[in-house]
């Protein structure tokens, strides 16, 4: 039995750097109090809560990672500078970073990001330790590392072919929206990449056009014209008539000016009064949020 539980143990250390957390042992059959006793005699020792490795196994920086990621409960990743290095993208760092949807105490030479927003198909093993995929790298490693790392990771990530910028919107466009600070530049990066601030108007309605389309919604009606008792009061770049619901498709990539964001606001106030739903999407909406317009185009149309 002594030997069976050794080679189960061996076998989980050596597929992570040579350490295993006490739940995989369990999921493997093994008990907390054999665990223990191994710890006691000496075979076995504590390197992170509820992590072990077996005594005299060399602790390398990949093995503290491993121990990092497997001593927290509940979802961690591998995350930022040190996700970099493991995707072969940056120097190693000097402290480990992981990222965890909870809390999680802070250990000595280990940053613990907290994200609410972590889910687990933002992760993927990258030699044996679970690892922030490219995509979510993209969105962690600006903040705190600023513009300059979020810059390097995409550049080099693609020149090794290891990064999709079009998953990599998708997935910053539907964690952005959910308040997350530092938003803004890495949405500015993956713009210019994809060449994305040389997309004219009309581009984007048939963009629009073709997400509706693949989404089999109603086709909408395009530039109608509003009226109110006979007066014009807008011409909408898609509309459904029947259900009063107005698509208005904002097209500037980062910034509009003052007298233009007035205009705008007094316009769709206009259209509001008549007694019509206005729905608004972005540039960056049509590019990088497709199933975030799907869902709101399909909930203005749902009668109420």
């Amino acid at each position: 039995m002594g030997r069976d539980t050794d080679r189960v143990l061996t076998r989980l250390a050596e597929t992570q750097h040579g350490v295993f957390a006490i739940g995989q042992a369990e999921e493997a059959g093994i008990s907390r109090d054999t665990i223990k006793h191994r710890v006691t005699t000496g075979r076995l020792t504590r390197c992170g809560p509820s992590v072990y490795r077996f005594a005299g196994t060399p602790v390398t920086w990949r093995g503290r990672v491993a121990a990092a990621v497997l001593s927290v409960k509940g979802l961690a990743a591998a995350s930022h500078l040190t996700a970099a290095h493991l995707w072969g993208v940056a120097d190693r760092p000097e402290r480990i970073e992981i990222v965890t949807a909870r809390s999680s105490l802070i250990r000595e030479g280990v940053i613990v990001h907290q994200s609410t927003d972590l889910q687990p198909g933002h992760t993927t093993k990258v030699d044996g330790i679970l690892t922030t995929s490219t995509a979510r790298t993209v969105a962690d490693i600006g903040v705190p590392h600023g513009i300059g790392a979020a810059a390097r990771f995409m550049d080099e990530g693609r020149r090794l072919g290891i990064l999709d910028l079009q998953e990599a919107a998708e997935l910053h466009h539907a964690i952005a929206r959910k308040g997350r600070n530092g938003a803004g530049p890495a949405r500015q990066l993956i713009a210019e990449r994809l060449k994305w601030n040389e997309i004219t108007e009309s581009q984007l309605e048939d963009r629009f056009l073709r997400i509706v389309q693949r989404a089999r919604l109603p086709r909408p009606v395009s530039q109608y014209w509003l009226k109110d008792n006979e007066v014009c009061v807008a011409r909408l770049d898609f509309a459904y008539p029947q259900q009063r619901v107005a698509i208005e498709l904002d097209g500037a990539a980062f910034h509009s000016d003052p007298a233009s964001f007035r205009r705008d606001r007094e316009r769709q106030n206009r259209i509001v009064l008549t007694g019509w739903k206005v729905l608004r999407f972005t540039w960056w909406d049509l590019l990088a949020g497709g199933a975030f317009v799907i869902d709101s185009v399909a909930e203005a149309l749902t009668p109420n």
